[in-house]
Order: structure tokens, then C-alpha cells, then sequence
């Protein structure tokens, strides 16, 4: 009977690994297959297209360069290959500027005709608009969007999903944050560790050890949510003081959260490692005239660096 329900236990287990595995697999699956779906997008927002004048020199623009005439920096055609004319925008929402209410229609059924009009009238205007009011009648011209390369995604040095009329998916800033968030916690939080295992292997009484391992370890078992609220709550307003700024969420307050979160794993993997190097290494260091720290930075260190290195 034992070793049936041991046979069943152990049944369970596989069965639970293996559709574990799978579950993860098709996790691994859906997120590269959305992920490269995203170059199929266009460079302009889904359902909507860029217009112009049939007049309009331009046929084409990039992604940075609608960003810029949308927000005001690029103001004259002549600075994307236009003629000299200054730039007019066009949002859907700007219609009733142009005309009134009868215009439009009731049920707004002449909307399509009136920005095809609109568009014909204007030839510095450029217009984002829906794709359902464009029609074979539009007189005016379609700019040609390109699709999400891979650049813009790897090599983009933007990351501002949201915005319209184009998206910037970008990843370059955000690894590039990371590395530096990540090397600046390590440099706060590895001279600290390494004081705190040493004193913890080399200097500290049996006592205070005792009392103090269990206690760096049991922060190791914070969830990483309480550490970002302490940061959000305590760091963010130091940050923002100490260096008055005009908010306090700032790289340097991740590496600091982050620095605080790796010093419990730190302390513990790097003092373990110390308390493997061998007695014996120590009383010969010691016996050749060696002193406790002597013996520590060119003995136990070295000895332990693999294990630091891991931490």
C-alpha cells in the first residue's frame, strides 16, 4: 500500500512537471509570436492615415519626422523635402474649425466629403484621419507609412507605445537603464556586503553571529514589492531633497532600492563562502607572521572569490 501511494505521488509530480513545462512553453511561444508580429505594424497608428495635398512635394516620412511635425518642431515643409510653406495640422477633432454642423450633416454623413475638400483646399495642410473617411473620391494624397523595422525596436531610442499619430517601441533606453541601474547597485551594494560577511566569517563572536545570520536571511524573504514601496515612501523624498530635484524617481533611486534588495543575498552567499576556507589556510598565514587582516585579504578572499563572484 505504501508503495502505491508512493507510485501515485510520484505520478503526480511528473505530471505536474510536465504541464508545467508546457505551460511554459506556450507562454515562451505566444510572447515571440506577439513579439514579432509587432513588425508587421504600421509606423502609424492602426486605422488611421497621414493625408496630404495631391500638391505636396512629400510622399514620405519617418517616424521621427511625423513625431516632430505633430509636436511642433518641424514647422515648414522645406525641412523634410517640402516646398516653403509652413505647416497646417489636422485632427479629426479640428473639423468643426473648418466648417459648421449643417456642413457635416446630422449624423455627420458628409464628414468624408468635407475633409477630402478640406485637404484639396490646403496644400500645406497635413491631416491624421481615420482610414473609413478615405474613399476612392478623396482628392487628396495618402503618405506612405512604413513598417515597424528592426531598428526602430532594438536601436530605438525612444519608448512611447501610446502616442499618436506613430508609435516608438524603442528598447534601447530601457536595456540601457537597466545596465546602469544594475552596475550602480552592484557598486553601492558589494563594498557593503563584503564588510558585513567579513564581519560576520572573520570578526564576529559565535553570539552575535547566531543572532545576526538568521536576520539578514529573513530579509532576503522580503517580497520585492515591500523593498519599492519603502523606496517610494523613504528613498524617493531623500533623493529629491538631498539633491533638489524636481522629483525624486530617478535612476539613482532604483540602483539605491536595488542595492538594499541584493545586500541580504550578498551577505550570506559571500559570509558561506568564507566559512568554507579551510582552518588550516588560515593558522599557516597566521604562523608565517601574517596579521587577522593580512590574513582575510590575501588568504580567505581569494580563497572564497567564486563564491563572492556567484553572490
Amino acid at each position: 500500500m505504501k508503495k502505491f501511494i508512493e507510485k501515485i505521488i510520484q505520478g503526480l509530480f511528473t505530471v505536474s512537471g510536465f504541464v508545467t513545462s508546457i505551460a511554459i512553453l506556450l507562454i515562451v511561444l505566444f510572447l515571440f509570436t506577439e513579439g514579432m508580429g509587432l513588425f508587421k505594424n504600421k509606423l502609424v497608428e492602426d486605422g488611421y492615415q497621414l493625408v496630404v495635398n495631391k500638391q505636396n512635394d512629400v510622399s514620405s516620412l519617418s517616424a521621427e519626422q511625423i513625431k516632430d511635425i505633430f509636436d511642433g518642431e518641424i514647422t515648414n515643409w522645406n525641412e523634410i523635402g517640402g516646398r516653403n510653406q509652413e505647416i497646417i495640422l489636422f485632427r479629426l477633432n479640428d473639423i468643426s474649425n473648418y466648417f459648421t454642423d449643417e456642413e457635416l450633416g446630422s449624423e455627420l454623413e458628409f464628414v468624408p466629403e468635407k475633409i477630402s475638400e478640406l485637404i484639396a483646399q490646403h496644400p500645406k495642410m497635413i491631416g491624421f484621419i481615420p482610414q473609413q473617411y478615405i474613399d476612392n473620391a478623396f482628392k487628396g494624397k495618402v503618405l506612405e507609412a512604413g513598417k515597424i523595422g528592426f531598428s526602430d525596436i532594438f536601436l530605438g531610442k525612444e519608448w512611447i507605445p501610446t502616442a499618436t499619430p506613430v508609435s516608438f517601441y524603442g528598447i534601447l533606453p530601457l536595456v540601457t537603464g537597466t545596465l546602469w541601474v544594475s552596475l550602480v547597485a552592484i557598486l553601492l551594494a558589494l563594498p557593503f556586503g563584503l564588510a558585513a560577511a567579513i564581519y560576520l566569517a572573520e570578526m564576529a563572536n559565535h553570539k552575535m553571529r547566531n543572532f545576526l545570520k538568521p536576520l539578514i536571511e529573513l530579509l532576503s524573504g522580503i517580497p520585492s514589492v515591500v523593498y519599492g514601496f519603502f523606496g517610494l515612501i523613504v528613498i524617493v523624498p531623500l533623493v529629491q531633497n538631498l539633491f533638489q530635484l524636481p522629483v525624486g524617481e530617478t535612476g539613482l533611486t532604483g540602483s539605491i532600492v536595488l542595492a538594499i534588495m541584493a545586500l541580504p543575498t550578498i551577505i550570506t552567499v559571500s559570509e558561506d563562502a568564507m566559512s568554507n576556507c579551510p582552518r588550516s589556510m588560515r593558522e599557516a598565514s597566521l604562523a608565517l607572521g601574517g596579521s587577522k587582516w593580512q590574513t582575510i585579504y590575501k588568504i580567505v578572499i581569494p580563497y572564497s572569490i567564486s563564491g563572492i563572484t556567484s553572490a
